[in-house]
């Protein structure tokens, strides 16, 4: 697996930004600190700043996965 890609960084008025750090630095520093890092499906804006906001306040890495949102017909429910 290849874990050199580039994390995008938030910055918001004057509220400090997330570092922008490639997955290898954060993993080795995860490592070496004896913790995970959260890594979250995400396929729209409300959920991505509802977790942005809880990493930034607990001070937490994490990596965010951007889906296409579902199709209606992938979603409707099965016939009985």
């Amino acid at each position: 697996m290849k874990t050199d890609r580039i994390m995008w960084q938030i910055n918001e008025g004057d509220e400090p930004s997330m570092p922008l750090v490639t997955t290898k630095e954060m993993f080795r520093k995860a490592y070496d600190g004896g913790y995970a890092i959260g890594a979250f499906n995400v396929n729209n804006m409300e959920i991505v700043q509802g977790i942005t906001e809880a990493a930034r306040e607990v001070r937490a890495p994490m990596i965010l996965r951007i889906l296409k949102p579902a199709s209606p017909a992938s979603t409707a429910a099965s016939p009985p």
